[in-house]
């Protein structure tokens, strides 16, 4: 059973995630496991919340679904998390970072998104949501250091084409979206 497995086990439903050190896992040579609570004093306001619908429902109308699933999720989810890292951190004092839905094997990823401030899970395809939707199947991997080479791995490449999943994905239209609708938020008083 894997350690992960008997954690999730022990602890039950409580969200946790599997914070690793990332340079074991660019080399799988040894996995440094700490556990860390999943979540934030810090909660979203109706403004950021309305934003980030905003953004998800600018996105899934520009790509659509496949398989009842957004087409953004499919392929491109790294990309997206990549965009909105880059604009959010630039914008608010309150950082994002980029996390990996991992296989347990720690062999595949699943799953680019990003870690908002408050602790949530947030794509351009579902929106915000908790970690409990990829627990205990898949592991959660925060990158807190920004890292473009793990990210170009762990995405299986930034500047790719995607056409069956995404095949009208257009990197400037994922920009465009995002900023905008960012540029707005930062604009807004608290």
């Amino acid at each position: 059973m894997s350690f992960s497995k008997i954690i999730t086990s022990i602890l039950g439903s409580l969200p946790l995630l599997l914070a690793w050190e990332i340079d074991a896992l660019v080399d799988h040579k040894s996995l440094s496991k700490e556990i860390t609570p999943a979540v934030s004093s810090l909660k979203l306001d109706v403004t950021t919340k309305k934003a980030l619908e905003q953004i998800k429902e600018g996105i899934n109308e520009e790509y659509g679904f496949l398989y009842e699933k957004p087409r953004i999720n499919r392929g491109p989810c790294g990309v997206f998390a990549q965009v909105f890292y880059k604009k959010w951190n630039e914008l608010f004092d309150q950082k994002v970072h980029i996390c990996f839905v991992m296989s347990q094997d720690m062999n595949e990823c699943d799953h680019v998104l990003i870690r908002l401030p408050s602790g949530e899970l947030y794509d351009g395809g579902i929106g915000i949501h908790a970690d409990n939707t990829y627990l205990p199947e898949f592991l959660i991997i925060d990158m807190t250091d920004y890292d473009e080479a793990f990210l170009e791995k762990w995405s299986y490449g930034l500047n790719r084409t995607y056409p069956e999943s995404c095949p009208n994905f257009d990197r400037k239209t994922v920009e465009q979206i995002v900023h905008s609708n960012l540029e707005t938020l930062a604009k807004k008083p608290i």
